[in-house]
């Protein structure tokens, strides 16, 4: 008796090993992995292009911070930047349903910008329309606001082309200019002839039929340079800010 007893518990030891081997405790579940945010824009440019960025795939939350920085003053940018950021952030806070802290930021774009746009082809025809209703209703304080920064002295919108290159209108300047040069140029040419052929009694002897040629060209120059002048004038004041 004693005998089996032995027997079966040296059984029973020689068997917990290969039970302990045969069922292997499974695995305890990894930890979710927390993903890691990415570095903050190291300056302003960065930060523009993480708003653009944003903007492309609709993550408006990423696009309004990341406009921040710069509107905020946390990252340093040129004025052109800046007003980038603004319009940026103005399309964010529209697009997240906050009207009012849109048009605020549509306004100020507005400010560092007169002729600023949003592009049609990239932005959502209500977005548009909210930052042109922003420039009409302030349309007075924005041309104010142009027409002081912009430097400019009305005398020179009365002496074409000079008018056109204080707007910045160069194509117009070298037209109209090019006008006035060639039309000044006849007439001083045709009175510098007239007053070497004329003779006392306002007589040109010889020259009599070139004469009155020339009296005609000396006539459609000078007539040609004072409408040029007149149209130049005008439009230098219409398209002066």
């Amino acid at each position: 008796m004693t005998r089996a007893l032995v027997f079966i518990l040296c059984l029973i030891a020689a068997l917990a090993p290969v039970r302990a081997n045969a069922e292997p405790e499974s695995p305890k579940p990894e930890a979710p992995q927390t993903p890691t945010a990415p570095p903050p824009p190291r300056d302003a440019r960065a930060a523009l292009d993480r708003a653009a960025a944003a903007y492309e795939y609709g993550d408006v939350r990423t696009l309004i911070d990341s406009a921040h920085l710069i509107v905020d003053g946390e990252l340093a940018a040129t004025s052109a930047e800046r007003g980038e950021a603004l319009a940026l952030l103005g399309i964010g806070l529209a697009l997240s349903g906050a009207r009012a802290g849109a048009e605020a930021a549509f306004l100020e774009r507005l400010r560092t910008d007169p002729r600023a746009k949003l592009d049609p082809t990239t932005t959502r025809p209500d977005i548009v329309a909210l930052f042109e209703n922003v420039r009409r209703q302030h349309e007075g304080e924005l041309q104010r606001t142009a027409h002081e920064r912009s430097g400019k002295r009305f005398v020179w919108n009365l002496l074409p082309p000079a008018g056109q290159i204080q707007n910045g209108d160069r194509g117009r300047a070298l037209m109209i200019g090019g006008v006035e040069l060639i039309t000044l140029a006849g007439a001083i040419t045709t009175t510098a002839v007239l007053r070497s052929w004329e003779k006392p009694g306002h007589q040109f002897g010889s020259h009599t039929d070139d004469a009155r040629t020339l009296r005609t060209l000396n006539a459609v120059s000078v007539a040609l340079l004072a409408v040029t002048v007149v149209v130049g004038i005008f439009d230098a004041v219409t398209r002066s800010e």
